[in-house]
């Protein structure tokens, strides 16, 4: 509807005594809003699906969910040393024991750092 209006000022030139323009603008705001509202349903029908991933946080469309679309860590970013198996974090001799941070599955010291694991997105409306 917004179409027509902008279509119809856009067209306000015309001569309306003019029949073939008259035509011509009946052919064009007939045949152009039609599909304009076909375009529209079909956006907001595609922008219905979409979810947001428990894991990532993310927006996603679930016909297009593979099992490479999530990347997340599957622990958490914790605050603590490091344990004997994995490196140790470097303390400045005045940081409390605590300010080693990183994420535990896979020891990655930034909050921000990409997943350390891929698989489907996990909708909130999943059970």
């Amino acid at each position: 509807m917004n179409w027509q209006i902008s279509k119809l000022t856009h067209t306000e030139y015309l001569n309306v005594n003019d029949k073939l323009s008259l035509l011509k603008l009946e052919e064009e705001s007939t045949t152009q809003p039609i599909t304009a509202m076909e375009t529209e349903a079909e956006t907001e029908a595609s922008a219905n699906n979409f979810k947001t991933c428990k894991r990532c946080k993310s927006t996603f469309d679930p016909f297009s969910n593979s099992s490479s679309s999530c990347r997340f860590h599957p622990s958490f970013f914790v605050s603590r040393r490091h344990d004997d198996q994995k490196r140790y974090y470097e303390l400045g001799p005045d940081d409390p024991p605590y300010a080693a941070k990183f994420y535990d599955c896979c020891g990655a010291e930034e909050s921000e750092a990409a997943g350390c694991m891929t698989s489907f997105h996990i909708s909130y409306d999943d059970i």
